[in-house]
């Protein structure tokens, strides 16, 4: 009983990562090259516009809409000099309940000049990113498990974007 278990715990998952790795190894049926070549970039691409890439061809930027609500959030924590500490920003990034290792990209990615303060617009970048991987998390919560926890029996299991760990 203990090879069973053994193999179904082990062995299985080993194979699973084996067989994923032969299907990418695997010669493509899709024809490359010719007059196609490229017309999944631009605006008719897959999810262009869309999570992360919203907005990319707009003249605003794409936070401004939702600025406003985020400035009152912002001016409630007490800014001083224009800028809220990390300890402040994180006691409100956290409301989220997205897991420390995401919010940890988001701190990365919002903190743009990496003074370790978050202005107004880099408060309202942070949150705009917290909402992106809010959206994607109610449509894909086991994407934000980590990687301990993850099933060993789905080693295959897709990452939506760059900010899920």
């Amino acid at each position: 009983m203990d090879c069973v278990d053994d193999l179904l715990e082990n062995d299985i998952a080993k194979l699973m990562t084996l067989v994923r790795q032969e299907e990418l190894a695997a010669p493509t049926t899709e024809v490359k090259g010719g007059a196609f070549e490229g017309t999944f970039t631009g605006p008719f691409g897959g999810g262009y516009g869309e999570g992360v890439s919203e907005g990319i061809d707009e003249l605003e930027w794409v936070v401004q809409k939702d600025k406003p609500t985020y400035d009152e959030i912002f001016y409630t924590l007490s800014p001083v000099n224009g800028k809220v500490s990390g300890a402040m920003a994180k006691r409100e990034m956290v409301k989220s309940k997205l897991p420390n290792n995401v919010l940890g990209k988001i701190w990365k990615l919002a903190d743009v000049d990496g003074d370790g303060f978050l202005d107004d617009d880099e408060f309202a970048l942070a949150n705009h990113l917290i909402k992106i991987c809010l959206i994607t998390w109610c449509l894909h919560p086991r994407e934000f498990s980590s990687s301990h926890t993850r099933s060993l029996s789905d080693p295959l299991s897709p990452r939506p974007h760059a900010l899920m760990p």
